[in-house]
């Protein structure tokens, strides 16, 4: 089993319990050091505060210290946040309801290949979103075999 599905398999209980749920992590040589990077996000989808990555950083640390799962002499933990726009599992669109993210399109759609708004519908098949155009908002529908990559989005 790889080292993150280990890692995953350890904390994941402790984080739920603090209502974080990893984004990301990744176990990879970087330079002459090995990392071990967790990227977190709150499960409620709202922001993960500095105070709370301090708090999942010292129960994951205390965690792999206890069990010692990797078994490299020396790695560095770095536990961040996965940001504020981070990307968007194409399969997990449902998640990010009433979220602004961004599309980029395989195909054009009214000549556009990037849409962002607010994500205000997911089904089988599309995902809708309700853009601001000027002094109204427009919905519009994008098939997800369309879709080439997804992410949140700052509102500006």
């Amino acid at each position: 089993m790889p080292v993150s599905d280990e890692v995953r398999k350890l904390i994941e209980p402790t984080l739920k319990k603090l209502n974080i749920s990893i984004f990301e992590i990744d176990y990879v040589k970087e330079g002459k050091d090995k990392v071990l990077r967790i990227l977190l996000e709150k499960e409620d989808e709202t922001d993960i505060s500095l105070d709370e990555i301090v708090e999942a950083s010292e129960e994951i640390s205390f965690l792999l210290d206890e069990q010692d799962l990797i078994s490299d002499d020396n790695y560095l933990l770095d536990v961040a946040s996965a940001g504020a726009e981070h990307s968007i599992d194409l399969n997990k669109f449902g998640k990010y309801i009433n979220k602004y993210i961004n599309v980029h399109l395989i195909n054009a759609i009214e000549g556009e290949n990037i849409y962002e708004g607010t994500l205000i519908n997911v089904e089988d098949e599309s995902i809708s979103l309700a853009m601001r155009v000027k002094t109204r908002t427009k919905n519009i529908t994008i098939k997800k075999s369309n879709i080439d990559r997804a992410r949140l989005a700052i509102k500006f």
